[in-house]
């Protein structure tokens, strides 16, 4: 009775959504407490958001952006700005070339912001959204994600170059960088991360670079490890700053947890990078599972131009129809548990930007989908984890994994904006946000931090604290979980 109630007031507008969910949580108290048990823990657990105030972390995708827009022009308009026009090492000319790009870029960027708020609310919200929507949203994010983080880092690079006297070098170098940026936005290319936001993004620590490199080289090329194994090798203490085991908290797998014919669909928020697939990989060991899919590009793995992967359980993006050969191998696979790994946001925020980003549907649907193919024969379970991975690379907290319970996935016909797809893809991304948003690369420190090659960061001071919109997410957290 309470899902039907919820889901007559997901479709029926903001305003009975709000109303209806809020009452539900007054007269079911205790249903309420376990829906936000994984909330909470995440709260609790994760060293990087205790002392800070539920309306810090409690935003909107929205609200979110707008915070992160904000701290990113902090740093250009507050730091960046006042210091080109106060250097007197460059002449007025120089000067005037450096403001010129930087507001040109500061510009595009917060045209870009704009654009994504306007093209979530017709994706997820008012639901009008054309066949190539989410193809244009996720390119603009993309892209805006990327110019973000090369602006900050161009700016910390030209500020050590003028203070070190390079002058000529440093201006015409962030020029023309700044240059090709703008110039690749107006003939519709996309924008590329520098090869050490690139290097700092694949393996952020020192002592885990050549490591990492020669793992998977040697792993895929030599001993013809399979690309979704991979991660499964890797020595995660490489990776981080932790020389412990993984430390999952919340809920804990074993190889009893699930039914030997199991499919499981298992979401992670994509923190990190590396680490995260072999967090992926730590949790189907634990499960006892030996077929796990992943979904990847073949940009990821250049050597595959050498070996041709004949990995079954790996799908590549270009192929196309990738989300389809993933469910039928769930659907027809017979030999035990098989699971499919997944990051809903389709790409990585940067350590020095930490922009929020938006889940997809895709991971959600498969598990939709393969559970009405397979109705009774085989059970499909969702699980969703969620790290600290940025928290734990940009301020060196102890790494975790927060597991939530497995869900066994409705196995009922699909729905256009099926109910369960769409109420777990807003809750995850919810979930996923928490901690972004909050800190940014400060373009007036050029400390990198210890052992990595990321920049520290510093906190945004004007997170959005509205208490209307903390009072709406905490209601629609009710129904979101049900």
């Amino acid at each position: 009775m309470m899902s039907v109630v919820l889901q007559w007031a997901v479709y029926s507008g903001p305003k009975v959504n709000v109303v209806v969910a809020c009452v539900v949580a007054l007269l079911l108290s205790l249903q309420t407490a376990k829906a936000g048990e994984f909330t909470e823990d995440i709260l609790e657990r994760q060293p990087f958001l205790k002392g800070m105030e539920a309306s810090q972390v409690g935003a909107t995708y929205d609200e979110k952006l707008k915070a992160f827009e904000r701290g990113l022009l902090q740093q250009v308009e507050g730091i960046a700005l006042p210091m080109i026009r106060n250097n007197e090492k460059m002449s007025e000319k120089q000067k005037q070339q450096v403001l010129a790009v930087t507001v040109e870029v500061r510009d595009r960027l917060v045209e870009s912001f704009s654009e994504l708020r306007r093209l979530y609310k017709v994706l997820y919200t008012d639901r009008t959204a054309k066949a190539d929507t989410a193809t244009v949203l996720h390119r603009i994010e993309v892209d805006a994600n990327y110019l973000a983080v090369n602006l900050l880092v161009s700016l910390i690079k030209l500020s050590d170059r003028l203070d070190r006297g390079w002058v000529r070098f440093g201006v015409s170098r962030y020029v023309s960088t700044m240059q090709k940026q703008i110039k690749k936005l107006d003939m519709g290319v996309e924008i590329d991360l520098f090869f050490w936001s690139w290097l700092s993004r694949v393996s952020p620590m020192v002592r885990g670079t050549w490591y990492t490199m020669k793992a998977m080289i040697v792993d895929i090329l030599i001993k013809n490890v399979n690309i979704s194994e991979a991660s499964r090798f890797l020595d995660h203490t490489k990776l981080g700053h932790d020389d412990e085991p993984i430390n999952i908290v919340g809920w804990q797998p074993d190889k009893q947890s699930l039914p030997e014919n199991a499919a499981v669909v298992i979401a992670l928020n994509h923190d990190h990078g590396v680490l995260d697939g072999r967090v992926i990989g730590e949790i189907n060991e634990r499960l006892g599972i030996a077929n796990s899919m992943i979904v990847t590009t073949r940009v990821a793995w250049p050597n595959l131009s050498i070996r041709d992967s004949k990995d079954p359980n790996t799908f590549f993006i270009e192929d196309g129809l990738y989300l389809r050969d993933v469910i039928n191998r769930m659907v027809n696979f017979d030999q035990g548990k098989i699971s499919f790994g997944i990051l809903p946001e389709g790409f990585i925020p940067q350590w020095q930007t930490q922009m929020p980003l938006t889940v997809k549907r895709g991971a959600f649907y498969v598990a939709r989908r393969a559970a009405y193919m397979l109705q009774q024969n085989k059970p499909v379970y969702f699980i969703e984890g969620q790290t600290n991975g940025l928290a734990h690379i940009t301020r060196k907290e102890p790494f975790e994994v927060v597991l939530r319970q497995p869900e066994l996935v409705p196995t009922d016909a699909l729905r256009k904006y099926d109910p369960w797809i769409e109420s777990k893809r807003a809750e995850f991304e919810w979930r996923t946000n928490l901690g972004r948003g909050l800190y940014i690369a400060d373009v007036d420190n050029r400390a990198k931090v210890d052992g990595t090659y990321v920049n520290q960061v510093a906190t945004i001071s004007d997170v959005p604290s509205s208490s209307n919109v903390i009072s709406e997410v905490r209601c629609e957290l009710v129904f979101l979980s049900n």
